[in-house]
């Protein structure tokens, strides 16, 4: 577990508006002179709590989408945040070859993988840290994580309002390590998580009952035992 989250429950006090999976990311880090930005930001409420608590100087609040963006800059203007949440219309990380501030954390929160993934094409130096919670699985982002030699700060997994969310933390400023498990996730991260293994434990049952109904297709039929396979034995790892 990173040292930073010996300040999660100060900030977990700090963060009422909120919802679980937004509180989540925002308790892995440390108050400070930082810029953010959020993308996908919808009606603002990261950015405003992020201000509103001191946690950061300045975040961008970014959306592709005009009508959000529009909500958000109203949210921002009851706070008077105007100053330390510019608004920005973009397509992902697009604006930030228009600005000059370093990215020290960058959100991308409630998204798919398959979507998180595109935003990341456009990766670049202006950003140290994404802090990213998926609703889908996230074996293509440990991929892409790899493939840069970005490192793995920490993982999660967690149910909010019974959807369910895979956390990443992903620091550029270090090298990557040999992941013991590119497809479940290091263990490490999940060893105290029972959410995680009953997630996993639901997935063997459903992933059983559809292996039997396979017929005429025997490549395809390996390769999902082979998946169940590396899943109970990952699952036996809480024994």
């Amino acid at each position: 577990m990173p040292t930073n989250l010996v300040n999660c429950w100060k900030n977990f006090i700090k963060v009422k508006m909120l919802s679980k999976r937004l509180q989540t990311l925002v308790n892995l880090i440390s108050s400070g002179d930082f810029v953010a930005a959020d993308i996908g930001t919808d009606h603002g409420l990261l950015p405003i709590n992020l201000i509103k608590n001191k946690i950061v100087k300045k975040v961008y609040a970014v959306d592709i989408n005009v009508k959000p963006l529009k909500i958000a800059e109203k949210n921002i203007q009851k706070h008077n945040f105007q100053k330390e949440i510019p608004t920005i219309l973009s397509d992902g990380l697009a604006f930030t070859t228009q600005i000059s501030d370093e990215i020290e954390y960058c959100f991308l929160a409630g998204l798919g993988s398959g979507t998180i993934l595109e935003i990341l094409n456009k990766d670049n130096d202006k950003i140290k840290n994404y802090l990213i919670c998926s609703n889908t699985e996230i074996e293509q982002i440990r991929k892409f994580t790899i493939a840069k030699n970005y490192f793995i700060q920490y993982e999660s997994f967690f149910i909010d309002q019974k959807h369910r969310y895979w956390l990443i933390w992903i620091n550029k400023q270090k090298s990557a390590k040999k992941l013991e498990n590119i497809f479940l996730g290091d263990f490490k991260w999940f060893e105290q998580n029972l959410e995680y293994k009953i997630y996993l434990e639901n997935q063997i049952q459903f992933l059983e009952k559809i292996f039997l109904k396979i017929e005429n297709d025997e490549d395809a039929k390996l390769k999902l035992f082979n998946k169940i396979k590396q899943m109970k034995e990952y699952v036996q790892l809480w024994n």
